[in-house]
């Protein structure tokens, strides 16, 4: 009885010492420097290592309060395919109030090298501002490998901005009984500009299968249909996007010559 009672009293006073230590996790961070921004990555957790190496003038906070900016990302879709990321820098602390966002639009044809590279250039510019504001101690340079073109007339795009795209797909199996032949292509056309999100395509594909059963009967299937879309979307202000999209197809599989979707869209 003697025992338990010693036991009882030990682990009330370890509790009672426990509840008086200070909370030493109220900031933690990779690499504590006082002269550093603090910053707390909210969002593209893939990237944070390659963040971290390309942005080192920065303590990554772990504790989202003791940050000075929340930079937090968040990617939608575009019509034409690709991704419109919306960097957030929430500032907090002594930069309370002090807020912006900066969007990154990263075409479908982007590898991932690329996509993490553009992430971290609009990274680093969004929190140029406050790194300046943090200290008079700046560690970094800023440069640029822009060339003067007060010379030289910059090159119009031939292009106008429009990103045009060609695809075609086939194959066959071919033997004495059984044929087969499948044909595909598409063509597209796409533009994004900061005040609008054009996107177009119209495709075709066809499968062809004969059999021949040695008998005297050929058996013939067909299954081909064609599809066409437009996406149009024009930017109102920094947050609200007005638009619409139209889809066309036809299928001898599904059994409708023609099959037409017209949708609105408001996006925010």
């Amino acid at each position: 009885m003697k025992s338990l009672f010693s036991f009882a009293f030990i682990l009330v006073l370890h509790l009672h010492v426990n509840a008086q230590q200070p909370d030493t996790m109220a900031v933690t961070t990779d690499s504590i420097n006082q002269n550093f921004l603090n910053v707390y990555l909210d969002g593209m957790s893939q990237f944070h290592e390659f963040i971290k190496t390309e942005i080192p003038y920065v303590n990554y906070v772990r504790d989202r309060f003791a940050a000075d900016v929340h930079l937090m990302v968040a990617g939608q879709g575009t019509g034409s395919g690709g991704t419109d990321y919306t960097l957030f820098f929430l500032g907090q602390n002594e930069f309370a109030n002090d807020n912006d966002t900066l969007h990154f639009f990263d075409n479908i044809n982007n590898t991932e090298d690329e996509r993490r590279t553009g992430l971290v250039l609009y990274m680093k510019m969004g929190l140029m501002s406050y790194v300046a504001k943090k200290s008079t101690d700046i560690p970094v340079t800023i440069t640029s490998n822009v060339v003067s073109t007060s010379s030289d007339k910059q090159e119009d795009d031939k292009w106008n901005g429009w990103v045009y795209g060609v695809s075609a797909y086939g194959n066959m199996n071919l033997s004495s009984f059984y044929k087969y032949y499948n044909l595909s292509g598409n063509l597209s056309a796409n533009k994004i500009t900061e005040e609008w999100k054009l996107g177009f395509s119209v495709g075709a594909y066809g499968n062809f299968e004969i059999f021949d059963f040695g008998d005297g009967d050929i058996y013939e299937s067909e299954n081909s249909g064609s599809y066409s879309s437009a996406t149009v979307v024009k930017s109102l202000n920094d947050h609200w996007s007005i638009g619409g999209e139209a889809d066309f197809s036809s299928s001898t599989f599904s059994n409708y010559d023609a099959q037409i979707s017209i949708s609105p869209a408001i996006e925010y």
